[in-house]
C-alpha cells in the first residue's frame, strides 16, 4: 500500500514540474550553511536513488563545492567584519 502511495505521489509531482518547470528535476542540491559538514546534500530522482556510482559521484562533487567554494565565501566573510 505505501509503494503504491509513493509512485501516485512521485506521478503527480513530475506532472508538476513537467508543466511548471517544461521538464523533470533529477536532482536536487541543498546546501544548509548552519549545519556542520556534511552540509551539501544532493536529492536523486527516485529513479537513481540506489545508484551507487550516481551517490559516490556526487559525494566528490560536494566535497569540492565546499573546499573550492564555500571556504572563500567564509573568508571573505570574516574579512567583512574585521
Amino acid at each position: 500500500m505505501l509503494n503504491w502511495f509513493l509512485t501516485k505521489l512521485t506521478d503527480h509531482w513530475e506532472k508538476k514540474c513537467q508543466k511548471k518547470m517544461g521538464g523533470i528535476p533529477l536532482l536536487w542540491v541543498i546546501y544548509k550553511e548552519d549545519e556542520p559538514i556534511p552540509n551539501i546534500y544532493f536529492r536523486l530522482h527516485p529513479m537513481f536513488a540506489g545508484d551507487k556510482v550516481l551517490n559516490e559521484s556526487f559525494k566528490t562533487v560536494a566535497e569540492y563545492m565546499r573546499k573550492n567554494y564555500l571556504e572563500s565565501k567564509e573568508a571573505s566573510n570574516a574579512g567583512n567584519q574585521s
